[in-house]
């Protein structure tokens, strides 16, 4: 090989393009956590959360719901995710772990099995408005209820709306996984 080809090969090898990795950037914290209720425990909060994140064309999420102390909701990763960035029109579902019931077995607890279904807007920086149904396996019916929500921009991360907050991909799955260990459905 000569010197040429050999400093052309290097050329080829260093020059081509290297596969850029994927980068989220943060799409809001949009909530409608109340503060307690009149009569209920200190430091009880409810109400729903969501976290979303913008992946190129596609949108991935957290949903959360809080009923009590705000430590550890349960939570669950957004699935069946339609958007359209210019309507601003978002459905999902979310497969989530609400709390315990009892079971089949005298004294068994098992963990509740719980399908929320989303269609509404989102605006970024400002709400996510739209119908909420919750379908529930109680092992002896199926319990369903809908309602209109409304969540707002959490005005916390005020100081990134114009940062655009990025993060990679294989960053944000990690992290998505850790939480869902820790607080996901359990089936």
């Amino acid at each position: 090989m000569t010197i040429t080809s050999i400093s052309s090969l290097l050329i080829m090898l260093f020059s081509a393009e290297t596969p850029k990795a994927a980068h989220c950037v943060e799409y809001g914290e949009y909530s409608n956590i109340a503060p307690p209720a009149k009569g209920s425990i200190e430091g009880e909060i409810s109400g729903i959360e969501i976290e979303l994140w913008k992946c190129d064309d596609k949108i991935l999420g957290l949903f959360s719901e809080y009923c009590g102390l705000p430590a550890d909701p349960p939570t669950g990763k957004l699935d069946a995710i339609k958007y359209d960035s210019i309507s601003g029109n978002l459905s999902f579902k979310v497969k989530i772990s609400l709390g315990s019931m009892p079971g089949s077995r005298n004294n068994e607890m098992i963990d509740s099995r719980d399908i929320y279904s989303f269609s509404g807007k989102v605006k970024r920086h400002k709400y996510i408005k739209g119908k909420l149904e919750l379908i529930s396996d109680r092992l002896d019916r199926i319990v369903a209820n809908t309602k209109t929500i409304t969540l707002k921009y959490d005005e916390n991360q005020e100081q990134n709306k114009n940062k655009n907050t990025s993060i990679l991909k294989l960053d944000l799955e990690k992290r998505i996984s850790e939480i869902l260990d820790f607080r996901g459905p359990k089936w």
